[in-house]
């Protein structure tokens, strides 16, 4: 997301650069145009364990924590009709486990509304993460909504590729232009 920045007084006879004129009109301009909805993670399949809610978080969890592998949380939403460029998409989540290398799958399908809802689909298997636990952690998602377009409806989920790897999901913040 760009930062606005504070705007720039001139002076007389100084030279105007392209960074300058960028970062004055052109960025301070996409900063004030993008707009942020937040998606609440309002599913889960446990394979084991428990399903036992902790305390809510952004006042928005409503699933418990995913401890077992292949243990998985869902998000279902729908892109705003107001949409035209992602800047980002994150699955926010809260680590139970301090790891270097947690093994976390994330994947999508979707489609408007009169096509199939696995039109499009994309998947994130080969990368982990480097996490602290109960520490708020942003899993990158954008890479996996390529050919999001305005009104789509969309399911996100986190699967656990590993039972030691366990995390509290807590939703998808997207933000877009």
């Amino acid at each position: 997301m760009c930062a606005f920045t504070a705007p720039r007084t001139w002076t007389t006879g100084e030279l105007v650069t392209a960074a300058q004129m960028n970062e004055q009109i052109r960025d301070n301009e996409l900063a004030l145009k993008q707009k942020e909805v937040w998606f609440p993670c309002t599913a889960q399949v446990l394979t084991g364990g428990t399903a036992n809610a902790p305390l809510a978080i952004l006042n928005s969890m409503t699933v418990g924590n995913l401890i077992t592998q292949s243990d998985q949380a869902s998000v279902s939403f729908a892109i705003p009709f107001d949409f035209v460029t992602l800047v980002s998409a994150e699955f926010i989540v809260v680590p139970n486990v301090t790891n270097a290398a947690v093994d976390w799958n994330i994947h999508s399908i979707y489609g408007a509304v009169g096509e199939a809802y696995t039109t499009h689909g994309s998947s994130e298997s080969a990368a982990t993460y480097n996490v602290t636990q109960n520490q708020t952690f942003s899993v990158n998602i954008s890479g996996i909504l390529p050919s999001i377009i305005a009104g789509d409806i969309v399911g996100v989920r986190i699967v656990l590729g590993d039972s030691s790897h366990d995390l509290y999901p807590v939703g998808v913040r997207l933000v877009y232009t």
